[in-house]
């Protein structure tokens, strides 16, 4: 997992996001 991945994980986690929605993320980003 890259530094910048994590720290976009981290971000979102600090704001509440809901885990499906880190998910879609993620999958949208890469």
């Amino acid at each position: 997992m890259t530094p910048l991945r994590q720290r976009m994980i981290r971000e979102m986690e600090l704001r509440q996001f809901s885990p499906c929605t880190i998910e879609s993320y993620q999958t949208a980003v890469i």
